[in-house]
This record gives structure tokens, C-alpha cells and sequence, in this order.
């Protein structure tokens, strides 16, 4: 809202957040607003507006003058009301829901403004649990007490609301400016919403973080010959975390959620699933929600992680509480595969090499020649995706090195020298 001085100047005196204006009267030497998008009537003495009527109606569209007073029309539904000149003794203003934004204790109201000789307010109040009043609200309980009162007697709930009843005497009226309201919402147990295990060699770190000879992520296998490189990383600055490779790592990852917004910690157990043993701390006190662990410190078998979430609200009522999800069967496997036969043919013509892993399927086949490029070798089946795998691998009588190197599902790589293994 905006004044404009006879020089000219405009000068800014009051903003409406989100209501728009549908009308305007100058009337008992104030400005009255009145608003949609929902009906409300506002007075502007100065730079300061004041709302006067919170209607059902949704927009306020005229100001109407009259003889006794004046009145004003709606719209959203239709409706008139009529304004007398003649005071009154007294009033209620009822306020908006409060939104604990979960189930709350109330525990104290304080209110700030002037109270005239003989004049008073007298507050009530009510909570509930849907965001509007309905016959699950409990009923208006008294307010007692001073500029603080209590609200021992009002039931928890997720919604707070106040009603003032304002009563004046001899012309004078009573004035609110400011109330505050004192809550602690219930403390609800954190929740795991899912738990992850990555790939096989697969690390999580900081975007920051810098590579050391222990941490790397592999070129493998390298297109210039048979020996691998390290390839340095590049900062990454569009994420909080990237993914790096070490070899015979896992890594957990998860996610969580506590809607009283506290602060968690989180446990890690881990059991075998077969045979099915008893859970094991691994790791406590974790504020991340990633951890990669070392997983050649396991046998090979089947086992199963868990995630525990832990309220750290000590002064929240009930404290601590926790819940957990386990991750889905985790196989570790360090075993590389094996080579079961090799038949060799004359020169010129292929060998016919059968794979075998004990626990993963082959997932790539690569052969070199003479320390040469590594090239992508299929299986005889046309697909890679069993323990077990045959290959035709091409072979020339002038071959000096043949090598086959096959990799499993778990990362297990084994190298074999095609002209140096003893015929099956």
C-alpha cells in the first residue's frame, strides 16, 4: 500500500503477504481493507494495518455507506452484513490453527498488551489433530493466570488454537499485540527408509577428498597393453560424494528420516545368513550414512547388514529411541575363477578354454597377444553370465604369450597363460 503526498512522493506504508485487495473505504478516520483470497477486513491507521474480521466468505468486494453506520458485501458465497454506529461491551477474536507439525505438549501462553481500567481479556484454548477445528478438537479449556498462563489442562496434539474474548468498559477497550506459545513435540522414533550395498570394490568419500596409492580408481583393463594404471580423479565439485574403487571393499549406504528433525547416530551389525548366526556389532556412533569397511575380513558366505538409527534428543520425551533395516543377502566372495580345461587344436585353429568360478558368475573375458591390447572375448554361448563358461580363444603358431584373463561378478580377476597351462 502506497501514500501519495501532494508534492508528488510516494511513499510505501503497509504490505499484504498474500491476500489481494478487492476493496477500499476511508471510514471513522482510518483506511478499511477488505481482501481475498480469503475474506478479511483490515484497518490502516499510519504505517501500522490491524486485521478486524477473519470471514468465512472468501473475498470482500464493496464497502457500502450508511445511515447508522456502514456495511459491507461478499462474495464466495454472497453475503451483506451491516456495521452499527453503537459500541459494544464486548468481543471474541478466535485465532488460526498452529501447526506443531507433529503430536506436541503445550506449556505456557504469554500474551503482551495494555489492559484500561476495568477492562480485560480472557483467553481459552483448544488442540486437536486435523488442521481444521473438527469433533476430534477438544473442547475450549480456560485459560488462568496472568500475562503466562499454563496449559497443563490443554490434551497434546499436532494443532494449537486461542480464543480471546476482549471486554471494555466506559469507552475503553482493551489491546493485544503480541502472543507466544510454548510446545515440545513428542519424540518419535527415527526411520530407516532404505539400506543399499554397493557394488563389489565400490567406495563412497567426500568430493574433497584426494586420492592417495591406497584409494584410486583403476583404468582396467588398459587399452595400451596388459598392465593396469592408475588413473588420477578429478576434484568434483556437483555432489557432496563421489564413488571411488579398492579392491575387496563393500560399502553400505543408507537413508533415514526423524520427523522431529533430531540429530541421528547409527549402528552397524552384520550375521551370517547361512547358517543363520546372531548379529555383531561392526561399527557405532556414525553420523554419515555410508560406510566402507574391508570385506576380506569376512569368509566367503552369505551374510546380511544392519542399519540402527539412533535418537540423539536426549532432553526429548521418551529419549533414544531407535529402529533398524537390514540389507538384502550380501555374497562375499574372494575366490577368483578357476581354469577346469583346455583343449589346444594345431596352428592357426582356436583353443577351446572352459572357466569355472565356485561362487559368481563370469561377468568379462579378455585376451591379449603377445602383450598386446586386451580384446573382449564371448563366450561360446553368446552370453557371460554363468559360473561356469567356455571360450574359443583364436591361437597362431607364432604366438609367443597367449593370455586369458577372466573377471567374476565380484570383481575376482585370475590371469592364465594360455600356452604355459598343461593340457586337460
Amino acid at each position: 500500500m502506497v501514500r501519495i503526498g501532494l508534492d508528488g512522493v510516494a511513499e510505501s506504508l503497509w504490505q499484504l503477504e498474500s491476500e489481494t485487495i478487492y476493496s477500499l473505504s476511508w471510514s471513522k478516520d482510518r483506511l478499511w481493507v477488505g481482501t481475498g483470497l480469503e475474506g478479511k477486513i483490515f484497518s490502516v491507521e499510519g504505517r501500522q494495518g490491524v486485521l478486524q474480521q477473519d470471514l468465512e466468505e472468501k473475498q470482500v468486494v464493496a464497502f457500502l455507506p450508511d445511515g447508522e453506520g456502514w456495511a459491507f458485501a461478499t462474495t464466495n458465497p454472497s453475503a451483506f452484513y451491516r456495521i452499527g454506529r453503537e459500541s459494544v461491551r464486548s468481543g471474541t477474536y478466535t485465532s488460526e490453527s498452529f501447526d506443531a507439525e507433529g503430536l506436541a505438549d503445550f506449556g505456557s501462553f504469554r500474551w503482551e498488551g495494555e489492559l484500561a481500567a476495568k477492562t480485560a481479556i480472557r483467553f481459552s484454548f483448544r488442540s486437536g489433530l486435523s488442521s481444521d477445528p473438527d469433533d476430534t478438537w477438544s473442547e475450549w479449556t480456560a485459560g488462568k493466570g496472568g500475562r503466562q498462563l499454563g496449559l497443563e489442562d490443554v490434551s497434546a496434539g499436532r494443532y494449537f488454537q486461542w480464543r480471546g474474548k476482549f471486554e471494555g468498559h466506559d469507552f475503553q477497550t482493551p489491546e493485544l499485540r503480541q502472543v507466544t506459545i510454548s510446545y515440545r513435540q513428542r519424540n518419535v522414533a527415527p526411520r530407516i527408509v532404505s539400506v543399499e550395498v554397493l557394488d563389489p570394490g565400490q567406495i563412497l568419500v567426500p568430493s574433497t577428498f584426494n586420492p592417495t596409492n591406497q584409494v584410486y580408481e583403476p583404468a582396467n583393463p588398459n587399452r595400451q597393453g596388459i598392465f593396469s594404471t592408475v588413473v588420477p580423479v578429478p576434484s568434483s565439485t556437483n555432489g557432496r560424494l563421489k564413488t571411488l574403487w579398492k579392491y575387496g571393499y563393500r560399502t553400505l549406504r543408507w537413508e533415514a528420516e526423524d520427523v522431529n528433525q533430531d540429530d541421528l547416530m547409527y549402528r552397524l551389525s552384520f550375521r551370517t545368513e547361512v547358517p543363520l548366526g546372531t548379529w555383531m556389532e561392526m561399527e557405532r556412533d556414525l553420523k554419515e550414512t555410508y560406510f566402507s569397511f574391508d570385506a576380506t575380513a569376512l569368509p566367503e558366505g552369505i551374510y546380511r547388514f544392519r542399519v540402527e538409527a539412533v535418537d540423539r534428543d536426549e532432553q526429548a520425551s521418551p529419549p533414544g529411541l531407535t529402529s533398524s533395516l537390514p540389507s538384502e543377502s550380501v555374497l562375499i566372495d574372494h575366490s577368483p575363477p578357476a581354469l577346469s580345461e583346455i583343449i589346444r587344436g594345431g596352428a592357426g585353429e582356436t583353443l577351446r578354454v572352459s572357466i569355472t568360478d565356485s561362487l559368481s558368475p563370469l561377468r568379462e573375458a579378455v585376451f591379449s597377444v603377445d602383450a598386446g591390447e586386451w580384446r573382449p572375448l564371448l563366450a561360446v554361448d553368446g552370453m557371460l553370465d554363468e559360473r561356469s563358461e567356455t571360450f574359443e580363444v583364436p591361437h597362431l603358431k607364432s604366438d609367443a604369450l597367449l593370455l586369458l584373463r577372466v573377471t567374476d561378478a565380484a570383481f575376482n580377476a585370475m590371469t592364465f597363460n594360455l600356452l604355459g597351462e598343461p593340457n586337460e
